[in-house]
């Protein structure tokens, strides 16, 4: 189905949005892009599988399963059945399997999560979406696996990766309180620059608003020499934040 916004939901009184970057670059340009299109091309495959055994000439996975009973099983058994072309049956078995908890799982659960506020809650389902990510995407670093973990084990009631992948950065959904601290410990796990003339970017404060601990998505852009002025996520006013010049996007 076309990309629709499932919800928009403002940081938590109390906590801030610190960004993470893994310090590795992920190009998405000339040889790079094979790597990003074969997550998306594995999931027009299943559909191809799906077309040829049915007779149909559907287009869009989330359609399919979405509107025909029994689809989900259906493409399951022709997955394990590929054979030759660009995927294995293992890797088509696994961008089914994330594909189906991410679209009528993890993001349902996590919309209700933010809804009532339940923010434990809304950490688990973000853990199982990295963990799938990581197990049947592929599109995961050993440094963003590891600043996710990290930020969860320093008391980030949140945290993951976010992007298209294979580099990056990672957010995390800290008490306020503790943001200075989580920044300085995670120094000690990798090597992240301050957004102050780091080489992710060059952060701009555009506009204050009111006198909230937290200003929206708006107020706050960054300058990259390559991918031009995008606006940040959520960030704490004056705070020190870690960053790349990416739009936060919970889940893949």
């Amino acid at each position: 189905d076309p990309v629709k916004r499932e919800g928009l939901y403002g940081v938590p009184p109390g906590f801030v949005l610190a960004l993470g970057s893994s310090g590795v670059h992920a190009p998405k340009s000339g040889a790079a892009k094979a790597k990003y299109n074969r997550v998306s091309l594995a999931a027009q495959r299943l559909v191809e599988l799906w077309n040829k055994d049915t007779g149909r000439a559907d287009q869009m996975l989330g359609s399919v399963i979405r509107n025909h009973h029994g689809a989900a099983d259906h493409i399951r058994a022709l997955a394990a059945k590929a054979r030759g072309g660009a995927f294995t049956a293992t890797y088509l078995k696994g961008r089914l399997e994330q594909f189906l908890a991410e679209t009528f799982e993890f993001i349902p659960a996590a919309s209700d999560a933010l809804d009532r506020q339940s923010l434990t809650e809304f950490g688990v389902v973000v853990d199982h979406s990295m963990r799938l990510a990581e197990a049947h995407l592929g599109n995961q670093v050993p440094e963003t696996v590891t600043l996710q973990r990290s930020a969860r084990e320093l008391g980030a009631v949140a945290a993951s990766a976010f992007g298209a992948g294979f580099g990056g950065a990672v957010w995390a959904l800290v008490p306020e309180s503790e943001a200075d601290a989580q920044i300085g410990m995670h120094a000690g796990i990798l090597s992240i620059e301050d957004v102050r003339g780091g080489r992710n970017g060059i952060l701009r404060r555009k506009q204050h608003v009111g006198n909230s601990n937290y200003q929206n998505a708006a107020d706050y852009s960054i300058d990259s020499p390559v991918h031009g002025r995008h606006n940040t996520g959520l960030l704490a006013t004056g705070r020190r934040m870690l960053v790349s010049a990416c739009a936060i996007l919970v889940g893949a």
